[in-house]
């Protein structure tokens, strides 16, 4: 039977074609490493898809560089692409992290866009997922922003999303995986930073985040019915919507110009549904 790390990886990518980002971190290297043990019994294709931010300078080229040798090491396609984050995020007014993922995501979109690839991995784990949903509460989230990320959405593949950490750890000790280290990943001047350092070492020495995030993990399968209850709710809406404009006008609209606006008023939400 294989690995959970990897049947997640060979049922998401059976019969795709994979663009994977690798940054050289544990977690991508884990997730590439496992794609490579995937392709041994599934069908699919793949390339490596690694970004240079202009952040970090020298450390950050020799990541990519690290990124690039291991792929030709094995016979893997890898592309880079470096973008100037810092630019972005003194036109923009953003943090260097918001520049680098809008940048990031960018390059990702193009290769979906331009038909190089049908699906884009990305190496987000469980603990990722919880420091996601911390983050959005801090930051003064709705009801969407608690259901946190998608396993899969508009072409973005999550394989490790019920993966957590420790597992990852695991599978690269298991696998020799070779990795790069962030130094930046210690320095709590980023609100992710100081979730991953600090609060969520505090939950689990406590006990509270498995309990916390296991009851919401187990309540996770009921986002996939939101969009049907969404739909739903915006059907009634325009139900009721369609009634007020009877009982209001019932009176003095003669009935060809009543059932003329109705089906006007039924066009115009349609449209706006999509």
């Amino acid at each position: 039977m294989k690995e959970k790390i990897i049947q997640n990886v060979s049922e998401a990518a059976k019969n795709q074609r994979i663009a994977v980002g690798v940054s050289g971190g544990v977690d991508s290297m884990v997730l590439l490493r496992a794609l490579i043990e995937a392709k041994k019994s599934t069908d699919f294709s793949f390339f490596i898809v690694n970004i240079e931010h202009g952040i970090r300078g020298q450390s950050s080229e020799n990541d990519s560089r690290f990124v690039a040798d291991f792929a030709r090491s094995h016979g893997i396609e890898c592309r880079t692409f470096k973008v100037d984050s810092l630019r972005r995020a003194k036109e923009f007014g953003e943090t260097e992290e918001e520049a680098a993922r809008a940048l990031r995501y960018g390059v990702f979109q193009k290769l979906l866009i331009d038909g190089d690839c049908d699906k884009v991995f990305l190496a987000h784990h469980e603990d990722d997922q919880a420091e996601t949903v911390l983050m959005r509460i801090i930051r003064g989230t709705g009801i969407k922003g608690l259901s946190g990320m998608q396993k899969e959405t508009r072409g973005y593949v999550r394989p490790l999303l019920d993966v957590s950490k420790e597992e990852i750890l695991d599978f690269q000790k298991k696998y020799d995986v070779p990795y790069v280290v962030d130094e930046t990943n210690f320095e709590n001047d980023k609100t992710r930073n100081l979730i991953r350092n600090e609060i969520m070492p505090l939950l689990n020495r406590a006990g509270d985040a498995e309990r916390v995030f296991g009851a919401w993990r187990r309540k996770g399968r009921g986002r996939k019915t939101r969009p049907h209850h969404s739909r739903f709710a915006a059907k009634r809406k325009r139900r009721k919507r369609r009634y007020a404009l009877r009982r209001r006008r019932h009176e003095r609209i003669r009935r060809d110009r009543f059932f003329k606006i109705q089906a006007e008023t039924s066009l115009y939400n349609a449209v706006c549904d999509r």
